[in-house]
Parts: structure tokens; C-alpha cells; sequence
């Protein structure tokens, strides 16, 4: 068995032998599960699903799930708000279609009202802006009567396990 150091059901370090310990089972404190890649933290050990922002607590890094790599919890950019413009001037947002919206990374497109998908994922705790809604709105603008593409955007944490 092995020590566990943080008591996620998780050891690290040498195979230790306990006498009187019963078959198949671990006193408090070990495991019989040897492949914690960060004993001192309870939510990194292997299989983990959680995502996180901050560093693990054994000597930095992201990779909580112990499979030797971060893994982004979001990887795209934004989809399915998208504009074209019915009188010349792309600037503005219009005429606007949110069918196929998916929420990801975005980054501001010349005016207030555009928001341009970002296919580059910021790095594990890095923080960019998200669009995280799309509708339209109508109002009056260079040319007429248009529905706008009105973009919901937060600052969001890329999470990493």
C-alpha cells in the first residue's frame, strides 16, 4: 500500500507494508492505489473531472487529472452570432443571425458592437473575455432599421485539469 498524503483514496511514493492490515482493504491514511501525481492536494489525483483555475498545491501546474498534461476545460472560440452588413458599412452588426450560438472565446471587433471569435484558447488561469449570449435587437442605425447582433460578454477564467 502507499502512503496518502492529501486522503483522496490516492497514495504516492514506495509501496509501504502495514501489519495487520486486512486484505483488499487500507487504514486511514493509505492506499492501495499508488498513482497520485500530487499528494498534497486532495483535487489532483487520477480520473479527477473538475476543472480548475488556480494552481495545484504541489509545485505548481494544472494537471490535476495526473495524465501528465493541462487540459482546457473550453477550447473555442464563440459560434453562431454572426453579422453581415446591408448598406456597406460592416462596423455596425447587422443584419444579425444567432442560429448555431455556442458560447466561447471572443475579442472586441473595432466597435462596441462586434465581438470576433478567438480559435486561441488563453492559457490555464488566464483570463479573457466569453461571450456567453447572443439575440438581436432592432434599432436605427447608418442606414435604416436593422436587427443588431447584441453580444453578452463576461471575463472568464480558463479552467484546467
Amino acid at each position: 500500500m502507499f502512503t496518502d498524503g492529501d486522503g483522496d483514496n490516492f497514495g504516492a511514493g514506495a509501496s509501504v507494508n502495514r501489519c495487520g492490515t486486512a486484505a483488499g482493504a487500507a487504514p486511514t491514511g493509505f492506499s492501495l492505489v499508488g498513482t497520485d501525481c500530487c499528494d498534497t492536494d486532495l483535487n489532483a489525483f487520477p480520473g479527477q473531472t473538475a476543472y480548475f483555475t488556480g494552481l495545484r498545491g504541489c509545485g505548481g501546474g494544472y494537471d490535476y487529472n495526473c495524465n501528465g498534461a493541462d487540459n482546457l476545460q473550453f477550447t473555442a472560440g464563440f459560434t453562431g452570432c454572426t453579422h453581415a452588413s446591408s448598406c456597406g458599412v460592416p462596423a455596425y452588426g447587422y443584419e444579425c443571425v444567432t442560429t448555431g450560438f455556442t458560447p466561447g472565446w471572443a475579442n472586441p471587433g473595432g466597435s462596441s458592437f462586434i465581438w470576433v471569435a478567438d480559435a486561441t484558447p488563453p492559457a490555464c488561469g488566464a483570463m479573457q473575455s466569453w461571450v456567453n449570449t447572443c439575440n438581436t435587437w432592432s434599432g436605427v442605425f447608418a442606414c435604416g432599421v436593422h436587427n443588431y447582433c447584441n453580444f453578452g460578454v463576461i471575463t472568464q477564467t480558463q479552467g484546467c485539469r
